[in-house]
């Protein structure tokens, strides 16, 4: 199988959806199939420049273009650049990314006018992360209404999404959750547990995704339970340059848990591994909403591939895969007042942590790892292609 990955994400530290596509292409290499990918919006790639770690990297993009511009030049360039790619290498299957329906619309015609196979991979509700405004709502209508029956099957990573394909479309689905490139994510040293206990969060600052607002509270009713015998250190990793991440900046503040609490900042996706090894303990405080219940993170299997034992939250599909107490510890969404008890239990029951994740890090082996999730996708791919 040789797989094309149509892509406007950055890469490779373009968050959550680059890591996922690099993760999926390194399993696929690793079995022994072909990757390329076509860059829609990334012309300073000069370190991506062709073959580079066993993917063919091509990019259509021009350096400096406005966004209506580089969209006119992926318009016009993906369907040469499929051709040069199938010239050096038969192409078995198109996966475009992304909800721009002219980024879709341009995709699915240059792949079904050379007879490749298209699919697409949906990672969100497409409401949850579009623009609210006239374009934004016309451009969803249109991928719900007409793009989503385009394709000739589609990935998703819940079974929230899945349901939300079949009411929409007669496209197969397939559910491909977190995917982790086992060779990159080792599992960290142990860490014995001192005179602090060290808890690590990386990613979106935003409460409706990822209920970070609920775990500063946590943090702050855990504090006085600890001391003085241990003292919290979090440290948060995400940007907070934005409206969330001010609004998490103040909520410290107004929580008096400045000292307690650090902000990394952004990090690039490969170094995050470098910040989060220091930490006793990883946590996931989704919240129970919409977005939460339709995606899957990529960081709840690069936590647990780390073997430190996970906090998460029953949330979405994430009790299908976890077990409290088993191989994660598992609160209810929302609950600060559980986070904060869990984050004591930690610290008084740590062996058992301890042991908690490293079965975490057996799921992953045994459900995530990149090559399973590689093999599961090609037989997808090759099964419909031989059908169409």
């Amino acid at each position: 199988m040789h797989l094309v990955i149509v892509s406007a994400f950055k890469y490779p530290n373009g968050g959550p959806a680059a890591a996922r596509h690099l993760a999926l292409a390194s399993g696929l290499l690793e079995e022994g199939h072909q990757v390329s990918v076509v860059l829609l919006n990334q012309a300073d790639w000069m370190h991506l420049a062709g073959l580079v770690d066993g993917i063919n990297w091509v990019s259509i993009a021009e350096e400096g273009s406005s966004a209506i511009k580089w969209r006119q030049r992926a318009v016009l360039e993906l369907g040469p650049a499929l051709d040069a790619i199938n010239r050096a290498e038969s192409v078995g299957a198109v996966l475009l990314t992304g909800l721009d329906p002219i980024l879709l619309q341009a995709g699915v015609h240059a792949a079904r006018r050379r007879g490749f196979p298209v699919f697409h991979e949906l990672t969100e509700y497409p409401d949850v992360v579009t623009s609210s405004s006239l374009l934004g709502r016309l451009g969803r209508t249109y991928f719900e209404r007409k793009l989503i029956r385009s394709f000739d099957g589609m990935f998703v990573i819940s079974s929230a999404l899945k349901s939300f394909v079949q009411k929409r479309s007669a496209s197969h689905t397939k559910i491909l959750g977190a995917i982790v490139d086992l060779a990159q994510h080792k599992p960290f040293p142990p860490l014995a547990l001192g005179s602090h206990l060290a808890v690590g969060y990386a990613g979106s600052l935003s409460e409706a995704k990822d209920g970070v607002l609920t775990l500063l509270a946590a943090v702050a009713k855990a504090k006085p339970k600890l001391a003085p015998k241990l003292v919290l250190q979090v440290h948060i990793l995400g940007d907070v340059q934005s409206s969330h991440g001010q609004l998490a900046v103040e909520r410290v503040r107004d929580l008096g848990i400045e000292e307690e609490v650090t902000f990394h900042g952004l990090v690039p996706h490969l170094d995050v591994k470098n910040y989060l090894h220091k930490c006793h303990l990883l946590v996931l405080p989704r919240p129970d909403s919409r977005q939460a219940r339709g995606g899957f993170p990529t960081k709840l299997g690069e936590y647990l591939s780390s073997a430190r034992p996970v906090m998460t939250t029953s949330v979405g599909d994430i009790p299908q895969f976890l077990t409290d107490q088993e191989n994660c510890l598992m609160v209810t969404p929302g609950d600060e007042d559980l986070m904060a008890s869990t984050l004591v239990y930690v610290t008084e029951n740590y062996e058992l942590a301890v042991k908690i994740g490293r079965r975490g890090r057996e799921v992953v082996e045994r459900l995530f790892d990149a090559r399973l999730q590689a093999r599961e996708a090609v037989n997808f791919l090759n099964g419909l292609s031989d059908n169409g």
